[in-house]
């Protein structure tokens, strides 16, 4: 009985792990001058190529609607030193340019 329980709190504290590691609600941004993409509920601690974003066209106007805050990286693959931090529930213009993405 004893081991049984320990198994269960051990998939239970597995389970909790795993949901927290995405951010809730949606982050949402253009590209291709009108074109505008999203990520709903995106994982957290990794890095995320914007789909849309290309070597030629970059992602802009991101809005932030989750419930964390997301480094937003100029280059793919979350690389090189021009990157900007925006907090949980807020949004830039379209001058902020970015491929890739990785929520706190």
């Amino acid at each position: 009985m004893r081991v049984t329980s320990i198994i269960l709190s051990l998939v239970s504290f597995a389970a909790c792990t795993t949901l927290a590691t995405a951010a809730t609600g949606v982050f949402s941004y253009r590209y291709d001058l009108s074109e505008s993409g999203n990520m709903e509920n995106p994982a957290s601690g990794t890095c995320i190529n914007v789909p849309e974003a290309s070597d030629d066209t970059p992602a802009d106007s991101p809005k932030d609607d989750t419930d964390r805050g997301v480094t937003l990286f100029l280059d793919f693959d979350c690389e090189g030193e021009t990157k900007y931090d925006l907090r949980a529930h807020k949004s830039l213009s379209s001058r902020l340019k970015f491929r890739s993405v990785k929520f706190h």
